[in-house]
């Protein structure tokens, strides 16, 4: 993680069980409390902003369907953090693939 603020300690008895129960408020606390840090991590790997947001809304999409298999704030971070740097890693691979294939049928 950059210069970011740490994570915000969140009251996580509270937050899992209006989270698992699919609360929106409980959603956006998510959200606002990770996607900048899930940004960072996606900023290591991919460098096009719009494959960044795309990575950061698939993880939140994933972890959204998911949230009734967490059982805590750290596993729901720990999953969205591994998810991220996951999905930052098959996309960077398939543009180098892509790339070198192209390179490769120039004349």
């Amino acid at each position: 993680m950059n210069a970011r603020e740490p994570i915000p300690p969140i009251d996580e008895p509270a937050f899992i069980k209006s989270f698992r129960q699919g609360d929106r408020s409980a959603f956006k606390l998510l959200h606002e409390s990770i996607t900048s840090h899930l940004l960072d991590v996606v900023l290591h790997t991919v460098t096009n902003p719009e494959e960044v947001e795309e990575i950061v809304a698939e993880c939140l999409y994933r972890i959204y369907h998911k949230r009734d298999e967490m059982q805590s704030y750290e596993e729901i971070r720990r999953w969205l953090f591994d998810l991220a740097h996951n999905l930052s890693i098959t996309r960077a691979k398939s543009a180098y693939s892509k790339n070198k294939e192209s390179k490769s049928s120039l004349p």
